[in-house]
């Protein structure tokens, strides 16, 4: 969490718990370290409505982490379409709801568990759609929003470490069967993956995001000025 600094003194933060191992660990971790520092955490699940389990599944998440003290809230997403782009759209909706709670609750910053494995699958897509060095650069584990910072803490950790941290603990997850479905590109991608037997390149380290962070850097270095009274000035070139 250090690169994600400043934060306040006594950080409240928003994350986003499906349920699934990925953002469990995230939520347990993350109220450990705002516990340390005075704070709290809410863990925010939303239900998409898109199978007949999710709403019984959302409240399992709220018992588990009830347990441990760590409030939760069930986001309901209302008007999805299972048949049509169902991934984008619930992406879409997830992120509005989130965001929403963060603006009406004055939350700073929001966690989400992606993790190093969906990091490099989202580089994978976006190469596989011809996407340009900012798209192959993959996921920013900083993001702001309107409303919120979203913030990615574990892009560079492997799954099998979250994993871990769960089995330590002795916290069950629920597996997404929508994870199986390979309707979804992401799912797809995995199962070729697991055929050809090859983890791939570490996408923290792939060409095109080096040279991406290099370029911005330099853009940044050419065009912005802070100001000792606390600002920056941007150049619009």
């Amino acid at each position: 969490m250090a690169r994600f600094a400043p934060f306040e003194a006594s950080p409240r933060l928003a994350v986003a718990v499906s349920g699934g191992r990925d953002s469990l660990a995230l939520a347990l971790l993350a109220a450990e370290w705002a516990r340390r520092r005075g704070g709290n955490i809410v863990a925010l699940t939303v239900d998409h409505g898109l199978r007949a389990e999710s709403s019984e599944e959302a409240r399992t998440v709220g018992c588990w982490l009830g347990a441990k003290g760590i409030p939760h809230r069930i986001l309901r997403a209302d008007g999805l379409d299972p048949d049509r782009a169902v991934e984008a759209s619930a992406r879409t909706a997830r992120y509005a709801l989130l965001e929403n709670f963060c603006r009406a609750h004055a939350i700073l910053h929001m966690l989400v568990g992606h993790h190093r494995s969906d990091q490099l699958e989202t580089v994978r897509m976006r190469a596989a759609r011809g996407s340009g060095p900012v798209g192959r650069a993959g996921m920013a584990a900083i993001r702001e929003s309107a409303a919120v910072r979203i913030l990615r803490p574990f892009l560079d950790t492997p799954r099998a470490d979250l994993t871990a941290t769960l089995r330590a603990r002795g916290q069950p997850w629920i597996e997404d069967p929508s994870n199986r479905d390979d309707r979804f590109e992401r799912v797809r991608l995995r199962q070729e993956n697991t055929r050809r037997g090859q983890p791939g390149p570490d996408p923290g380290q792939t060409p095109d995001r080096v040279r991406h962070e290099r370029a911005v850097a330099q853009l940044a270095a050419a065009a912005v000025r802070i100001d000792p009274a606390g600002f920056a000035l941007v150049e619009n070139r």
